[in-house]
This record gives structure tokens, C-alpha cells and sequence, in this order.
């Protein structure tokens, strides 16, 4: 997965690094070793600024953090708030260049329909389990069946703990059912069709660290 997101820095046009305020980690400056040397604007983000009591301390912070690189511009921000977002995407539009569109007007997706349609579990997954959601989640769709009148959806959530399983099932299935009955209606708006979806939640340990797993689950 590192290699993959690694892989992407090849293809940009800016780049949005983002440390939590007054903390530097070893991830951070892993990321600062492969960010650094890049031919387009770094921009970096300094969130949770609200945490810091000590308004003081964050001078010297900001100070310490523009000597690691040549940053397009440090942004101090709130981002659970909203609070300089809207600065740091006009900052990201203003560096971009124009260029032909890479896909006809009419396209709506490169993805294959089984990938998206994972992606939409995946997205109701992270609203409604929010600060719960385990970090290791993958979603997979096994089957795809056209009934009479309508299509027949069964797909699995992985995760890599027993724990984590009761977390994304809830409370007498609370949790699950309320995924599901979002994502049902969002695919019958995408597929202009009735959809049943089934879900079930699985354990597979260490499947993120697994070279064969994450090539089975589309990685």
C-alpha cells in the first residue's frame, strides 16, 4: 500500500502533507524523505491547532518545520471544523496547470462496476461507524445475480480482528443494517434498479500485511 501511494507521487501536480501541531513523528519524516525532492508545490498542513493551549509554543513549532524543507506554503488548520480549508484548496487550484481533459465528457468512471459498488459500502461505512471505524476495512463484492425483478448483491466487509467485527455489526446488528439499508439506496439510484443487498462481516487477520490478500481484495 505505501509503495502504491508512493508510486502516485510520480503523476502530481502539488502535493498536501499534513502533521498534527507540535508533533514532528519518524512516519513524518518518512514522508518529508519522499516528498522533499519532488519537481511540484509541497504544501504543508498543520491540523489540530485548536488543541495547542499555549498559543505561544506554536511559533517556534512553525519555525522548526520550515527548516525541513522548502514548503510552497505551511497552513495552520482545523480541518474537522473546516477552519482554512477553503484557503488551502484555492492555494492547491492555483498552482495547477491546465490541460486536455484525459477522459471523454461523457465518461463517468474508469472503475469496473464490482469496484465501485464496494466503494459505496465502504463510504457508508466510514459515516456511520465515523471515530469506531477500524483501520484495517476492506470490502469485497463476491456475487452479482439478476432476479426478476431486481439485482441480487452479496458482498463481504473484512476486517482483521473479532473486535473489530462486533464494532462494524453493532448492537444487535444495528450498525450493519443501517450500512446496508444507505448503500441499498444509493446503488438503486446509481443502477436506476432495485437492488437486495447482502452483507456479511469477516475476520481475516493480518490481511493488510498480506501480499496475497491485498492482490485477492483489488490492491
Amino acid at each position: 500500500m505505501n509503495k502504491a501511494a508512493r508510486s502516485a507521487l510520480e503523476d502530481v501536480n502539488s502535493v498536501i502533507f499534513m502533521v498534527e501541531a507540535l508533533e514532528w513523528t519518524a512516519e513524518d519524516e518518512l514522508v518529508l524523505g519522499c516528498v522533499q525532492n519532488l519537481n511540484c508545490p509541497v504544501f504543508l498542513l498543520v491540523n489540530k491547532v485548536d488543541k495547542v493551549k499555549n498559543k505561544e509554543q506554536l511559533l517556534p513549532y512553525l519555525s522548526m518545520v520550515a527548516q525541513k524543507m522548502q514548503f510552497a506554503e505551511i497552513i495552520p488548520c482545523i480541518a474537522i471544523h473546516g477552519t482554512q480549508v477553503q484557503i488551502i484548496e484555492q492555494k492547491v487550484f492555483a498552482v495547477l496547470p491546465e490541460c486536455p481533459f484525459f477522459f471523454e465528457n461523457d465518461a463517468v468512471t474508469d472503475k469496473p462496476l464490482k469496484f465501485r459498488l464496494a466503494e459505496i459500502i465502504r463510504e457508508k461505512l466510514t459515516r456511520v461507524l465515523s471515530a469506531e471505524l477500524p483501520y484495517a476495512l476492506s470490502v469485497e463484492i463476491e456475487k452479482i445475480t439478476e432476479a426478476e425483478t431486481q439485482l441480487v448483491i452479496n458482498a463481504i466487509i473484512w476486517v482483521e480482528r473479532q473486535s473489530q467485527k462486533a464494532i462494524v455489526i453493532g448492537k444487535r446488528g444495528a450498525q450493519l443494517k443501517e450500512i446496508g439499508r444507505q448503500a441499498r439506496l444509493e446503488m438503486n439510484h446509481m443502477l436506476k434498479t432495485s437492488v437486495h443487498l447482502e452483507l456479511w462481516v469477516k475476520v481475516r487477520e493480518n490481511w493488510s500485511d498480506n501480499i496475497r490478500a491485498l492482490h485477492e481484495l483489488g490492491y
